[in-house]
């Protein structure tokens, strides 16, 4: 048996221990006494152990969740924070306890094949590898909440209403930033396209402060939901936007500036393996509609930061990094990656911004507030032709 070096222990402030496989994202809490156990079986067999401890008795939570099923800007530390939300404790034989640990991956039998589950998922059946981000929480909304992905997506960033953002970290950092960003930026002289627009609940920020927005969405049932709200100097088409030709009905030259968020990341790690969409031929009519001298504003979950665990004190966060430049659970472009794919298209980077929160989400969330303060969820490029 051996224990991988892919896993941490914390210690809780209940005094347990909080194992986790930093790859598989398979947590337990676990008695002090465990340790002993962990320790003696790493050097030797399960059999040896079960003989030595035959008699006893452990301590085990099963903590683990995934966090990210409440919504994307929710903490991903994948485990229950309260210890008095921990599920009733179990007290297990050497045996039993061994068995739960490997189901978990606290260790491992066969290292080999342990380390062929670090990868995609091959459907959203399989749940023999570990897979990345968008395979577990479409294997999650799908299979487990039978949940349509695109419902899930407006509920957990809009009021029931679509016209205001929910009080996550979504208005805190991105609406709280977008907000004065268009205040200073557009004029009523300005024509913008908000592509990939959702809802409209941008573009209608936008409207306030631009002569004429053009909202562009593949979704029909969100144009719909747009079109309920829209302002009179907004106009709304659904359209494939990412497929070649989906923009012809805009005029070449004819726009001041394109606004794009959340939406270039499944262009780098596409939620569906079946389609490779093509950023250069995006990039390619983004420019062509863009006026001389026009601007693109690109918003982007960091390529970093985003989903890494929440860890240490409130006032003194720290995360871990598996992975930066693999994508075996990240699914956003790493910094040379999405740098390298505007400066390829032709624009020209005029300036890059790393989004914090607002202050007063500290007495609203104060982890959330403190991490994201330290480490960026999002980054704003702008960028010229």
């Amino acid at each position: 048996m051996k224990i991988p070096q892919d896993v941490i222990a914390q210690l809780d402030i209940s005094g347990n221990w909080i194992l986790c496989n930093v790859f598989s994202r398979d947590v337990v809490a676990v008695s002090a006494e465990v340790l002993g156990v962990l320790s003696f079986l790493q050097d030797s067999t399960a059999e040896k152990t079960e003989k030595k401890f035959h008699d006893a008795h452990f301590d085990i939570w099963d903590i683990a969740i995934f966090p990210n099923k409440k919504g994307l800007l929710a903490d991903p530390t994948p485990w229950i924070r309260d210890s008095k939300k921990w599920p009733k404790v179990l007290s297990l034989t050497t045996s039993a306890l061994i068995s739960i640990l490997e189901e978990k991956h606290i260790i491992v039998q066969n290292e080999k094949e342990y380390r062929k589950k670090i990868g995609r998922k091959t459907s959203l059946l399989d749940t023999h590898h570990f897979g990345n981000f968008h395979e577990q929480l479409g294997q999650k909304l799908f299979i487990e909440e039978r949940v349509d992905p695109a419902d899930w997506w407006v509920a957990q960033k809009f009021t029931a209403d679509y016209r205001a953002l929910n009080e996550t970290l979504y208005k805190a950092i991105q609406g709280n930033f977008l907000d004065r960003f268009f205040k200073k930026t557009f004029t009523k002289k300005q024509t913008i396209v908000d592509l990939g627009c959702g809802t409209g609940f941008y573009a209608t920020q936008m409207a306030k402060y631009a002569g004429t927005v053009i909202g562009v969405d593949p979704s029909e049932k969100y144009i719909r939901i747009a079109k309920k709200h829209a302002p009179k100097n907004l106009q709304l088409q659904v359209a494939p936007v990412g497929t070649r030709g989906s923009l012809d009905w805009i005029p070449a030259g004819s726009v001041d500036a394109v606004f794009m968020s959340d939406a270039l990341l499944f262009y780098f790690v596409s939620p569906d393996p079946r389609f490779h969409p093509d950023i250069q031929m995006l990039f390619d009519e983004v420019k062509r509609v863009l006026k001389p001298g026009g601007r693109f504003f690109s918003l982007e979950p960091h390529g970093i930061f985003w989903l890494r665990p929440w860890l240490g004190e409130v006032d003194r966060p720290f995360t871990i990094l598996t992975e930066y430049c693999s994508k075996n659970f990240k699914v956003t472009p790493d910094t040379s990656e999405i740098i390298k794919a505007y400066l390829k298209a032709g624009f020209v980077l005029k300036d890059m911004q790393e989004l914090v929160p607002n202050l007063s989400y500290a007495r609203k969330d104060a982890r959330a507030y403190s991490f994201a303060k330290e480490f960026p969820l999002w980054w704003f490029f702008e960028l010229g032709v």
